[in-house]
């Protein structure tokens, strides 16, 4: 399955299923809106993954760019 962290710059994907492990991350997802069926447009990927969701821009490193499963 593919992640955010195999994006390009400028993609538009679908959030399918986020695979966080500790509730820090969980927390910081749902906070942002970024759950399954939520769109994001991948804006750049160094030194850290930003990524648009609507109007919310989100930083993350490739750790947790790695644990959001998406579709095209």
């Amino acid at each position: 399955m593919k992640t955010l962290a195999d994006c390009d710059v400028g993609e538009l994907v679908q959030i399918i299923q986020l695979k966080c492990y500790n509730q820090r991350d969980i927390r910081r997802m749902t906070i942002f809106g970024m759950l399954p069926g939520a769109f994001l447009k991948l804006i750049q990927k160094y030194p850290v993954y930003v990524v648009k969701n609507e109007n919310t821009e989100v930083a993350m490193d490739v750790n947790l760019a790695k644990q959001v499963l998406i579709k095209k």
